[in-house]
């Protein structure tokens, strides 16, 4: 009986242990955005839209005519992404380029900024690069990108 009481105490000890282990632990992320989380993220400021959230590199909405072809799209160019510390913090950020278009000959192409803040991915600016826009080459250097 009594190795069974002591044997409790101890199940009892290890588990309150392990337990303030788990809430001790902060869970800070110190690695770049990857190239499919920024696929699959949430980006703000392309055209006239709301925040829109990409799925495998693509967003589509809704046609702007009831059953028709042509519908706003915004989509993840070329895989696309220059890794790089943009805010002198310590952790890189990702610039990533977007192509968004309505079903015409035109591409507007955007580039977007990504950063981890508070454990989770966020687009931290976006601005419109022009129409059509051909990128040959781009960097980050000394916080700054260079397209």
């Amino acid at each position: 009986m009594k190795s069974t009481r002591i044997l409790v105490m101890l199940l009892l000890l290890l588990t309150a242990i392990g337990c303030s282990k788990k809430e001790e632990e902060v869970v800070t992320r110190t690695t770049a955005p990857t190239l499919t989380e920024l696929k699959n993220a949430t980006y703000a400021g392309v055209e006239e839209q709301d925040p829109v959230t990409l799925k495998y590199g693509l967003w589509e909405g809704e046609p702007f005519v009831e059953d028709g072809a042509s519908r706003p799209s915004v989509h993840f160019l070329r895989d696309f992404h220059l890794l790089g510390d943009l805010n002198g913090d310590g952790l890189e950020e990702a610039a990533v380029l977007l192509g968004a278009g309505s079903g015409g000959t035109g591409e507007n192409i955007y580039l977007a900024v990504v950063g981890i803040r508070d454990g989770k991915l966020q687009n931290l600016d976006t601005v419109l690069l022009g129409d059509r826009v051909q990128i040959r080459k781009g960097g980050i250097v000394e916080g700054r990108v260079f397209i």
